[in-house]
């Protein structure tokens, strides 16, 4: 199971290949997310991050990715062409004309604006981010 260092250095990783390029394609094969995923064609990633063993990308659109990994979720990076893990489901794939980001098996996928982020019951019960650069002995 993936615990917030796992999570965080994930969010590093794929921040590299996600934060400045453009996504060619983008597919939330969630079934509840269809029609909210319609609304990022055409957007940027602004900002990957991880709280507690959370995983957020912030699209430029106002939306932001949230997933949980569970027990078996796990995101993994291959290059545009290759062909992604057929014993794995692929929940969530995100391509630059590079590299593919696709997140595996998570049961817990979603799609918020800056209001449900805000009150999402798993992050507003969280406290200070000890992997965040920003938390400070003072903060905590």
């Amino acid at each position: 199971m993936p615990e917030g260092p796992e999570i965080r250095r994930a969010a590093d990783a794929l921040a590299q290949v996600l934060v400045g390029s453009p996504l060619v394609r983008i597919d939330y094969r969630v079934p509840q997310l269809q029609r909210r995923a319609r609304a990022l064609r055409g957007v940027a990633v602004q900002r990957v991050y991880a709280r507690s063993k959370a995983l957020l990308i912030e699209y430029d659109c106002g939306l932001t990715h949230y997933s949980h990994n569970q027990l078996y979720g796990a995101w993994r990076i291959r290059l545009a062409g290759d062909p992604p893990d057929a014993r794995r489901v692929v929940r969530v794939e995100l391509a630059t004309p590079t590299h593919v980001a696709t997140l595996y098996s998570a049961t817990q996928v979603e799609l918020l604006d800056a209001h449900e982020l805000a009150a999402h019951p798993y992050l507003a019960r969280l406290g200070p981010d000890v992997l965040d650069p920003a938390t400070t002995v003072a903060t905590l």
